[in-house]
């Protein structure tokens, strides 16, 4: 036969093998975080794809048995396309070349097109792609079906292996699969970045524990028991707290925690004799507890504020339901949060402007520096303390073997801004 026959073969076996390898990788990436986005550019799009959506087996099986299809129907192309140029005369080389080209080609295709195609674009292709490909599923039926039987038996048999025999759990599964699912900045599965974010926060609850998200006791908002009901108003809009502890002259005694919604009925405010008769019994727990036991006794009560005591029964500080949710969704703010804590400002010469309770995780991320989490601070003003042995005051130049700070507001507790940058970005400018 003719070699150009061939040729047009291969090249529209090799379209048609780019576009469905392209519809199935769109099918297994197009995940639920996807859709939500879908909707809202383009909401009976977003309907329309939903409804259509096969069966997760159905198209895994499916899509591969057809990719294989059209891989063996190009290469068999191929094989006739090469001894057709092999009895015109072709030079070996070129009878080669030609068909890796084509190859290459329709790698570059899918790869290319699947990096820089749009979600309304993806989502329009699998409208026209997911009839077509139910076409094939039910031509397909008497294959698909028993393999399809056979995997749900399979992944069973698995399950229950897995349940009685030690070695990687299904959570070690998971977050196998949620660490490799990107590739530095870029997603190379379904899994969109804050889904990710969140199933690694939810699986590191156990793994956190009360003393790294409670708000430390200096900055606990309270009432003593001696203060009147305008007080504990204004305490309460001052703070922008819906629940303040109350406490018998010192904070380390507290007797129960007040809530704002209490005094907006006035009947119960007219019986009221004493701030006690307010008081809502306090939940005690330790430092030391981690999240994910607390999030699930806070789950099964109607309790969401408790009390952290230090190791000496003192009061270390408050925790809440929001500050676990905090760990798993990112930082939640509403108009009575204050922002200074959260808020970097970055400046022209690469420093950041920050708060002394910067975690110092953060101030790793921020800075790209190495200091330890297993010392005995959890904030960047601890760390500069434990540094100098001392609170430094305010205008004060601090160089330690990671940071550059220089303190703009400190009192004789705490430092409260500063300003830092990475000691190594400093050497780099200087070299410069």
């Amino acid at each position: 036969m003719n070699p150009l026959l061939w040729l047009y073969a291969s090249i529209t076996i090799t379209i048609i093998n780019a576009v469905l390898t392209l519809a199935c990788l769109e099918l297994g990436q197009f995940s639920g975080g996807k859709l939500r986005r879908l909707e809202d550019v383009n909401e009976k799009l977003a309907e329309r794809l939903d409804a259509w959506f096969p069966p997760k087996d159905e198209w895994r099986f499916t899509s591969r048995l057809v990719v294989l299809i059209a891989f063996m129907l190009l290469t068999y192309c191929f094989s006739e396309w090469e001894q057709a140029m092999a009895a015109s005369g072709y030079h070996a080389f070129t009878r080669f070349a030609l068909p890796s080209l084509f190859i290459l080609i329709g790698y570059a295709l899918v790869e290319l097109t699947g990096q820089f195609i749009s979600i309304v674009a993806s989502a329009r292709f699998l409208c026209v792609f997911i009839p077509f490909y139910r076409f094939l599923s039910w031509i397909l039926f008497p294959l698909i079906w028993p393999i399809t039987i056979i995997a749900q038996r399979l992944r069973e048999q698995q399950a229950t292996r897995n349940a009685t025999a030690s070695g990687p759990t299904a959570e070690d599964e998971i977050l196998s699969l949620i660490e490799n699912s990107w590739d530095g900045d870029n997603p190379i599965s379904g899994i969109e970045e804050d889904e990710r974010r969140m199933i690694l926060g939810a699986f590191a609850l156990d793994q956190t524990f009360v003393h790294e998200i409670m708000t430390p006791r200096v900055d606990v908002d309270g009432v003593e028991v001696n203060d009147t009901i305008a007080d504990v108003r204004r305490t309460i809009v001052e703070s922008g707290h819906s629940r303040i502890p109350l406490y018998d002259n010192s904070i380390d005694h507290i007797l129960g925690v007040i809530y704002a919604k209490d005094l907006l009925d006035e009947k119960k405010l007219a019986k009221v004799t004493s701030l006690r008769d307010l008081a809502h019994p306090a939940v005690f727990i330790p430092e030391t507890k981690n999240i994910g036991d607390l999030m699930e006794e806070f789950r099964q009560s109607t309790n969401q504020f408790a009390i952290v005591l230090d190791e000496y029964g003192g009061t270390a500080g408050i925790v809440t339901f929001e500050d676990i949710l905090e760990e798993i969704v990112g930082d939640i703010h509403d108009e009575y949060d204050d922002k200074d804590m959260s808020d970097v400002e970055q400046q022209e010469d690469g420093s950041y402007i920050v708060d002394g309770r910067l975690p110092i995780w953060d101030v790793n991320d921020l800075l790209g520096t190495n200091i330890s989490e297993e010392e005995d601070f959890d904030t960047l003003g601890g760390y500069i303390s434990t540094f100098l042995g001392k609170i430094p005051e305010q205008g004060a130049h601090i160089e330690t073997d990671q940071i550059i700070a220089d303190i703009l507001e400190a009192n004789p507790r705490r430092i409260v801004r500063l300003s830092i940058r990475n000691c190594n970005q400093d050497s780099s400018t200087e070299k410069d």
